[in-house]
Order: structure tokens, then sequence, then C-alpha cells
């Protein structure tokens, strides 16, 4: 009885609050509106990459509304002027929305992820340094040595001249996770705790949301007191503070032998100067761990499965890396995979991996205030370059199949996998380069919220895919693989046909001559 009478309570609050702001946006296009209850919420969440929002910019503009759960409209945005209005210059007004702060509160504890403006840039500079570049480079024979066992492992699993299938969802995000523990807080989690690693594992794999989530999701939203009922990521998280908590407990304390690892993030944390309680640390710690080694190992993955489909450029990328190694004279290190000088095309190869394999479907917004949106390209439907937003309004910024291809940014070959066009002699097209995110991108976000691990991340991905290049020939396995949103916000991959055996993503591997 209870759902019902929420229901309609929420459905009464919402008709008599949407009316005005559906009016203030008539200037924008769109595709037609769908149900009240649910709007294009399926479309938005259940449809493979590159069915949607890339195929809506091409007709209605790089700034339109789509209709959402009773009868909500969101202005989706894929002019590079207007995001970076919305996520540097007025950050301050536009917000992550509000049951995303109040659940990721409620579940993690005080973190980056669920801080309010000012919480977070003091919560960002306590960080900061564990994340320089200069500390990246302290730390990455970690993950050398970690993307050295793996290649050993799978050597050892592939017979001389055979082949050998593997699955990188099982192997690259146990890589990352350690990769994460150890450089950050001195625990090799993977090895030393399964139900951390079982959890965080449960959670990435959460099942594909439907819009029935999306209709409850608005209902906790306007009665937040529904978050405290029992639900299966409650119970996740449950876990992942207990064992974190009292990990962090024990390192804090030394009882934990930590030979060979780095604490950048714990000792930021718990130095003299932080203000950091003993929630925050955990919080951090679970939030980083979360955030970081599915998305890294997600791009990882899906740059070898790029590779693996273009034999002439996983050709021209070992050959590069091999005579980089012969003219320096040593095994590869991060110094040399950061020299554009020496691997010019690894360094394209890298960028496109990251600019076409992005992670995260897509960047939610609310407008903490009346807002005017200024726009590089015109309205398809009125031809100004701006509009206004009203205060509560939510704007969503696709990632994936948005900006990061947009052909109005990146040429008519945008969703090509192509990392000559980082070679080439103006590089950049001058649309792509008012998107001020990592190389011209979204896939890190921009603006004050950007992802705190990026250079950590970038570094992880070029050790990773380095090594695994210089020892293997990749070959796909011939089935056909579409990409969707699930575990959250991130992309990942299922075989067509075979959507019930769950997030895959197979490749052959045979051994090169050393």
């Amino acid at each position: 009885m209870l759902v019902p009478l929420v229901l309609a309570a929420v459905v009464a609050l919402l008709l008599w609050t949407r009316k005005a702001r559906q009016t203030r946006l008539a200037s924008l296009d769109g595709p037609p509106r769908k149900g009240f209850l649910a709007g294009h919420a399926a479309d938005v969440i259940q449809s493979r990459v590159g069915t949607v929002f890339n195929i809506w910019a091409k007709k209605y503009g790089t700034a339109y509304r789509i209709s959402y759960v009773f009868g909500k409209e969101i202005v989706v945005l894929g002019d590079p002027k207007a995001i970076h209005h919305v996520l540097t210059a007025a950050a301050r007004t536009y917000e992550r929305p509000m049951l995303d702060r109040i659940a990721l509160e409620q579940w993690f504890g005080p973190s980056l992820f669920s801080a309010s403006y000012d919480v977070h840039r003091r919560m960002r500079k306590t960080l900061n340094p564990a994340f320089a570049r200069s500390t990246v480079e302290d730390v990455s024979g970690v993950v050398f040595d970690l993307a050295h066992k793996l290649v050993s492992s799978w050597a050892s699993e592939v017979a001389d001249g055979g082949t050998k299938r593997i699955e990188l969802t099982h192997d690259l995000p146990r890589l990352t996770l350690d990769a994460i523990g150890m450089t950050t807080f001195r625990y090799n989690i993977s090895h030393t705790n399964q139900a951390i690693f079982g959890t965080l594992e449960k959670m990435g794999n959460s099942p594909q949301p439907t819009a029935f989530d999306e209709i409850m999701a608005e209902v906790v939203a306007h009665f937040p007191i529904l978050l405290r009922l029992p639900n299966e990521m409650k119970t996740w998280i449950a876990t992942l503070r207990s064992e974190l908590g009292r990990v962090a407990d024990e390192l804090v304390n030394g009882a934990v032998q930590t030979h060979g690892m780095h604490g950048t993030v714990l000792d930021a944390l718990t130095a003299p100067d932080s203000r950091a309680s003993r929630e925050e640390i955990v919080a951090q710690i679970i939030g980083l761990l979360f955030a970081g080694h599915e998305t890294s190992a997600n791009v990882i993955a899906e740059g070898l499965y790029e590779l693996a489909a273009h034999p002439e450029i996983q050709e021209r990328l070992h050959d590069e890396l091999v005579a980089a190694e012969q003219k320096v004279d040593h095994e590869l290190n991060l110094a040399d995979l950061e020299n554009n000088d020496l691997l010019p095309f690894f360094d394209a190869v890298i960028r496109e991996v990251i600019r076409c394999k992005a992670v995260l479907a897509f960047i939610s917004r609310t407008a903490a205030a009346d807002d005017v949106i200024p726009l590089q390209f015109s309205l398809s439907k009125t031809g100004e370059h701006a509009f206004k937003v009203q205060r509560g309004q939510e704007v969503m910024i696709p990632v994936r199949d948005g900006v990061n291809v947009d052909p109005r940014l990146w040429g008519d070959d945008a969703e090509e996998f192509r990392p000559e066009r980082w070679l080439e002699k103006d590089e950049i097209p001058e649309e792509a380069r008012l998107i001020q995110g990592w190389s011209n991108t979204l896939s890190f976000g921009d603006g004050p919220s950007a992802c705190l691990g990026r250079t950590f991340a970038v570094a992880e991905i070029k050790i990773v895919i380095s090594l695994v290049i210089r020892r293997f020939w990749l070959k796909p396995t011939g089935e056909t693989l579409d990409f969707y949103r699930l575990g959250g916000n991130t992309i990942k991959s299922k075989i067509r046909g075979r959507e019930a055996d769950g997030v895959t993503l197979p490749l052959y591997l045979t051994l090169r001559d050393e």
C-alpha cells in the first residue's frame, strides 16, 4: 500500500512543478515525447552504445531535450561551449543530481563523489599530491610488476605456436584493483581479501538498469528516507565499509606487511594537517577503488579488442615499441612510454583508445540556480546561441557516443578507430579544442570535478597495453560484441545473441617470437 501512495504523491508533485519548466524549454528541439511514466528512460539506459545519443544529435543538434520519468524533461548537451559552461565556468551552479549525492553519502560515507563544491575542493586539495605526475612515476614500478606477472601468466598458458582464448574481464580488473591498492594504501586486495574483491566484482557486474529502476530512483529523489530500505547495493557497501575499515585500522597501526608497496592516498589522508576522519578515510578508499579499478580495466580491454580488430595498427604499434626499446637499450619505463618523440604512434593509439572507448555513458548535472547556457552551435529549432534553464533543471552530457565521437567536432570519421588522426598536421579540429578535458575529450570529465586519478589511469593503460602488445599477437574470436551501460554508468560488452551469459570480452592470444 505504501508504494502506490508514494507514487501518487510524487506524480501529483511533479505534474505541478514541471509544467512551467517545460515551457521554458520550448526553444529546444528533441525526439517526440513518450509516455508520462517512463519517457525515453529505456532508450537512454538499455540501448546499445551508438544507437541513441549520436542518432539524436544528428537530427536535433548539439542541444536538445528528451522526456524522462514522470514527465521530467532533461536537457542533453553536446555543444562544446555549453559543456565548458556547465562543467567548468559555472561548475558551482551545476551540481551532481541530488539523489546521486544523497545515495553516495549514505552508502560510501563522506567522499569526493558526494561532497558539495567547497568540501569537494578541500578533499581534492588533500588528495591531489597522491596523483601528481611525479608521484605516479614513483609508483609505476608496482604497475609494471603486476603487468609483467599477468603477461607471464598468459604466456604460460599458450603452448608454443598455439593460440589461447582469454577472458579480459576476469584478469584485467584484478590487475587494476591491485594497482590502486598497492600504490595508494599499501594493500594487495585480490591476494589478501577475497571479500573486498568479490564484492567489487558483484557491484561492477550488477544487472542492467531498467525503466522501472529509473522510475523508482525518481521516487527516492523526492523521498530520500526510502534509501534506508534494505537492498543489495547497501549490503555490498556495508561489506566494503566493514572490511576496508578493518584494513585501514591495521595499516594506520602498522599491523600489515607493506614491503614494496606505496600509500600515497593513505599518507595524505592521515597526515598531521589532514582533517579527514576515519569515516572519510574509508569512504575515500571505497570511492577510489570502485571508480578507479573497473574503469581502467574496461579501457584497457577495449583497447586490446580494437587492436585485435585492426591487425595493421597492432603490427605498427608492436614494431614501434620494439624499435624504441632497441634505441634506449633498456626495457621501456614510464618516462619512455610518455616520450612522444620516441613513441609517437603509441601515444596516438592510447589517445584514440581513450577517446573512442570512454567508459562513461554520460555526465549528469542539476542547475542549482536559474541560468543561461551559451552555445557554440545554434539551436536547430530557433537559430539562437543560448537558452535559459530554471533551477532544478537536469542536464545530461553524453560522452561515449556523444562529444567524444561527434562528427561536428572530430570530422566525418569521428566514430572510427583511427589513431593516425593524432599525427596529422592539424591533429585536432578547431571545434574539438573547445572541449578542454584530457586530449580534448570528456573521457575523464572536465572542470573541478574531473577524474582525480586520470594521470595514474593513463599511465596504467600505457603500461599494460605496451607489455601485452610487445609479447602477444591478438586476434578477435569472431563473436559480435555489443556494448551497454552496465554496473552503474560504465560501458561493458556482451556477446550478441548470448546476452544472458553476462559481461564478457574474449580474445585469442598467440605468443610472439622474443
